[in-house]
This record gives structure tokens, sequence and C-alpha cells, in this order.
């Protein structure tokens, strides 16, 4: 996965797959190994350090199992330390 506007990159594995997918469900028991959560932490990590100095909103596509596309938007805010879902 890579953000062009600020070329931030996660590699999205099996396992990564399968946490955002069961977070996404609502699943709560879902555990998710460390290198996976260090990786979605360093890409949340650049996003937020380089959106910074950028106005523009983050956007994110999810496509369910079933095809369905859904568009999340985020706005950085507080110098890009936090996003907020619009």
């Amino acid at each position: 996965l890579r953000h062009s506007p600020t070329e931030a990159r996660l590699e999205l594995t099996l396992p990564l797959l399968d946490y955002i997918i069961s977070k996404d469900q609502g699943e709560l028991t879902s555990d998710l190994d460390a290198i996976h959560g260090a990786s979605l932490e360093q890409f949340r990590s650049d996003l937020l350090d380089r959106a910074a100095s950028s106005a523009d909103n983050i956007k994110l596509l999810e496509i369910d199992a079933q095809g369905d596309l859904r568009t999340h938007k985020f706005t950085p805010i507080d110098g890009g330390q936090k996003l907020v879902y619009q």
C-alpha cells in the first residue's frame, strides 16, 4: 500500500490484512504479531509526519469480501499528531 502524496508505504501481508478485516468487522479478540504491529505503527507515523506539512485529507479505500468499495477520509490535526475521521 502506498499513499501517493506522502510516499508512506505499508506491506500488506496476509496476517495484517486478516487483522484489519477483523477489526473492521468489530472483532475485539484478534491479536496482531509484534512485527506487523510495528509495521502498521510505522505506516501511521509516516502518514502523520508527512501529512503534517500537507493540507490534504488522507483517504483510505476499502474493498470488502463482496467487492463493495468504501472510502474513509481523515484530516490531520494538531500538527499531524492526530487524525480525525470524516
